[in-house]
């Protein structure tokens, strides 16, 4: 994936400008916007790295996402939608003109070398696909055509019958639960790690002390960090996360005299 978590979601706001352009399925069009997406917010997110005012992380990141996804997906959908449809049906238009001609085996001239490029779900559900649903439709109409006007007309009562029975069948077959369980996680108010990780950033910076400071979920904690701040309600997990790291809890991220502390240790000891 391009750029983690903030790629994945700016490439999905694109990719659904290109889906809602066409009416065609866009395998070969998500396949170029979600990448795309992702790499436009990958290098924002670089020419803005250590320009945030310290508070600011968090809206930043989130307006910055909305902005671009928006964007980008209304670019998607006025120019990436339309090219690829307008591919989709060029290709469509050679595959049937081979089909017409009887020069089925040739198709495999369009279809193996896009296999070789990952593009046989795009050559499927936007080419084949579709072809196949066109003729799929008119054969039911005839066979279904043929039926109606060859078959036995039944009576309003026998109608009713059927119908009940397939009700009963319908009641009958409703059995079993689906139960949803959530995993809530609840938010502290003592001000958020985006904002603890960029005033400890500035401290460490202020002492001459060259160590990356990065504010992550407990999820996503890297396994080769060295050290590990966290809520004092958090610290077991954070443990089991990354065992190895040292953990020092506290319970304020705006004001703790952690910071203090371990900035004064990492400088006397470098």
């Amino acid at each position: 994936m391009v750029h983690g978590q903030r790629g994945g979601v700016v490439g999905a706001i694109m990719t659904i400008g290109v889906i809602v352009g066409s009416d065609i399925p866009m395998f070969l069009g998500a396949m170029i916007a979600g990448p795309l997406g992702a790499w436009v917010i990958k290098k924002f997110d670089k020419a803005v790295d250590g320009k945030i005012k310290s508070g600011f992380e968090m809206l930043v990141n989130n307006f910055s996402a909305g902005i671009i996804g928006g964007i980008l997906a209304l670019l998607a959908l006025k120019g990436i939608g339309p090219f690829v449809e307008a591919i989709s049906k060029v290709l469509s238009a050679g595959v049937e003109t081979l089909m017409n001609a009887g020069l089925l085996p040739l198709v495999n001239l369009i279809i193996e070398p896009g296999k070789v490029l990952f593009l046989n779900n795009a050559i499927n559900h936007g080419i084949l696909t579709p072809i196949g649903v066109a003729v799929a439709a008119i054969i039911s109409f005839l066979v279904a055509s043929v039926l109606l006007k060859t078959g036995k007309q039944k009576d309003d009562e026998d109608l009713d019958t059927a119908s009940s029975r397939m009700k009963d069948m319908k009641n009958q077959g409703k059995t079993g639960n689906l139960t949803v369980d959530k995993d809530n996680r609840e938010a502290d108010r003592m001000g958020s790690s985006a904002m603890g990780a960029s005033i400890l950033r500035k401290k460490m910076k202020a002492a001459g002390v060259d160590v990356a400071v990065t504010n992550t979920a407990i999820s996503e904690i890297p396994q080769d960090a060295d050290i590990v701040i966290t809520q004092k309600t958090l610290t077991d997990r954070a443990k089991s996360v990354a065992p190895n790291a040292e953990h020092i809890s506290i319970d304020n991220f705006l004001k703790s005299p952690e910071y203090e502390a371990l900035v004064e240790r990492l400088k006397s000891d470098s």
